[in-house]
C-alpha cells in the first residue's frame, strides 16, 4: 500500500512540474495539409518549398520562436517574423509582421499588419494548427480587418479548427 502511495505520489509531481513548460518543439518546416482530419497530399512536391518554418531561439533558458512565412514575401513584409514569440500558457504562438508606406501627393499613407496564430495539434503528432491568418489594415485612420483564412474555409482546405500543417520529417 506504501508503494502504490509513493508511486501515485510520484506520477502527480512529474504531472504537476511538466504543466509549467511547453512540450510541443515548434522548431522545423511544415507542410499544408486538408481539413479538420489533416489529410496529407497524396503525391507531394517538395520542389515547391515548404509552408512556413519555425526556428527555436533560446534566450536567458526560455524557448522563443520566430517564423519564417514566404507567403508574406510578396505583401512587401519580411521573410522572417520581426519579433520572436514565446509560447503562451496553453502553448499557443502569436506572431505578427507590419509594413507601414508614407502617404504622398496621389496615395494616402497606410499600415498593414499580418497576425499569424499557431498551436499544437493535441490530436496528431507533429502537427500545428494556424489558427488565425488575419489582415489588419489602416488607410487614413480608417481600420479593416480581413480573415484570410476565409476563402480556404469555403474550399474546404481548413477545418473548424484552422489550417492543419504537418511537420517535415527526415524522410517527407
Amino acid at each position: 500500500m506504501k508503494a502504490l502511495a509513493l508511486a501515485v505520489s510520484g506520477v502527480a509531481f512529474l504531472a504537476l512540474v511538466g504543466c509549467g513548460k511547453n512540450s510541443y518543439e515548434y522548431e522545423g518546416k511544415y507542410d499544408v495539409t486538408r481539413g479538420e482530419d489533416c489529410v496529407e497530399d497524396e503525391n507531394p512536391d517538395e520542389s515547391e518549398g515548404y509552408w512556413l518554418q519555425i526556428v527555436k531561439q533560446s534566450k536567458n533558458g526560455q524557448d522563443q520562436y520566430l517564423l519564417k512565412y514566404p507567403l508574406l514575401v510578396p505583401q512587401g513584409v519580411p521573410l522572417t517574423s520581426p519579433q520572436p514569440a514565446s509560447p503562451s500558457e496553453d502553448g499557443e504562438l502569436t506572431f505578427t509582421y507590419s509594413k507601414s508606406e508614407p502617404g504622398g501627393r496621389l496615395s494616402p499613407a497606410y499600415t498593414e499588419e499580418f497576425v499569424i496564430k499557431l498551436k499544437p495539434n493535441k490530436n496528431k503528432a507533429n502537427h500545428i494548427w494556424m489558427t488565425k491568418q488575419d489582415m489588419i489594415t489602416v488607410v487614413n485612420g480608417k481600420v479593416s480587418e480581413a480573415d484570410l483564412f476565409k476563402k480556404m474555409r469555403k474550399q474546404g482546405v481548413i477545418g473548424t479548427t484552422g489550417l492543419c500543417l504537418k511537420k517535415r520529417t527526415e524522410k517527407s
